[in-house]
């Protein structure tokens, strides 16, 4: 379950050129928690890897507040806010990091007690592979509010492509994302961005993207032959069970336990299928 709120300083920090208003940093953070949301789906059925999804909420802070409370051992992607100035930083936690690199070696992506370490340059090039999964659900969500490029670099590698130790940015946390976005680029975007109502449908069709990576079960149920428990405990290699099915009786076709479809048992090739027929009754009913 996802959780966000934004946390916002009551004294909230006065920048150069005024504090961000609390109402479009909610406004990013929601943003920031469909991202995260997209992004657990992609990550599951791709490697698959199982993101700590948890969203904290959002802040305003300066740049150097920012590292001075950083996790240790994080790995940090410089994104370029291309055709803003300045340059944005995706934080990845340690936890994340090392279950990608596991999953990328052909383990289980399971976060198997994350190693208190930086990276390897040779782990930071296997991690490549990832990335751009990531940057690209950013890209997509983040285009609801402003389309940019998020060209990325690894910041070790260019210590340049960071905020300045004193700039204001909005810190954006979830349980293993840190974004980082500088305070006077978000204003740039605002600033450009054209009046754009919202088109119910276009919702609609990015929600329907973002699940269309989502993996679900599908089952055919036959019904069961009844059976008394002395039969049961005297079953033995090579009986048969008849089960109460009639062989031309549509099967239920189920999809995550919820029957969908009726349909008929079919062979393709040495594998036993279902052909879908009709829709049933359960999985059109709300």
């Amino acid at each position: 379950m996802l959780q966000s709120e934004v946390m916002l300083n009551p004294q909230s920090h006065v920048f150069n050129g005024g504090a961000l208003p609390a109402p479009q940093i909610r406004r990013l953070n929601t943003i920031f928690e469909s991202f995260v949301r997209a992004l657990d789906v992609q990550l599951a059925s791709t490697f698959p890897v199982k993101l700590d999804a948890r969203v904290v909420g959002a802040e305003q802070q300066s740049f150097s507040e920012f590292t001075a409370a950083a996790a240790a051992h994080a790995c940090r992607l410089s994104l370029s806010l291309d055709p803003y100035p300045g340059n944005a930083i995706l934080e990845l936690g340690s936890e994340l990091v090392f279950a990608l690199l596991g999953a990328l070696l052909g383990g289980s992506g399971e976060p198997a007690g994350a190693a208190a370490r930086e990276i390897t340059e040779i782990e930071r090039n296997i991690l490549n592979e990832a990335l751009p999964t990531i940057v690209d659900a950013l890209r997509r969500e983040w285009a609801r509010f402003a389309e940019v490029g998020f060209d990325y670099k690894w910041a070790a590698t260019d210590p340049q492509a960071i905020p300045s130790a004193d700039e204001p940015v909005i810190v954006f946390r979830a349980g293993a994302l840190t974004l980082v976005v500088p305070a006077e680029g978000i204003k740039r975007m605002q600033a450009a961005a054209p009046p754009r109502s919202v088109n119910p449908r276009d919702m609609s069709q990015r929600t329907l993207d973002r699940l269309r990576a989502a993996q679900v079960r599908v089952e055919a149920r036959l019904e069961g032959a009844g059976m008394l428990i002395r039969d049961l405990l005297e079953l033995k290699q090579g009986q048969v069970i008849a089960f109460s099915h009639p062989t031309d009786r549509p099967v239920d076709c189920a999809i995550n336990g919820r029957s969908v479809y009726k349909g008929e048992m079919v062979t393709v090739g040495s594998k036993v299928a279902v052909q879908i027929g009709a829709e049933s009754g359960e999985g059109t009913g709300g």
